[in-house]
């Protein structure tokens, strides 16, 4: 199974159908790890940017999927998370 259809697959799995908003942003802060190597972090900023959401918003979501091991915390300043290896490891390799 490719890439694309193994993190499509992954999203599609009943757990993200209560937490929508989160599993958008892991997707695309996914997408670019995987696809577009010279994204390793994301500044809390560009992840506004991506997602259309507010400061307050993106801070709840990423705290939330911090907590949940998905993501990690790299830069208090600037803020930065970066989809955390595990988690890509479990994906990449279901």
């Amino acid at each position: 199974m490719s890439k694309i259809e193994r993190i499509k697959e992954f999203f599609n799995h009943d757990d993200w159908r209560e937490q929508i908003e989160e599993a958008d942003l892991l997707k695309m802060m996914t997408h670019l790890s995987v696809f577009v190597h010279e994204q390793d972090s994301f500044p809390i900023t560009e992840l506004m940017e991506i997602s259309n959401k507010s400061r307050y918003k993106i801070n709840q979501l990423m705290s939330h999927l911090d907590e949940q091991g998905y993501v990690e915390l790299v830069s208090l300043r600037p803020k930065e998370y970066k989809v955390s290896d595990e988690f890509l490891e479990r994906v990449l390799t279901m």
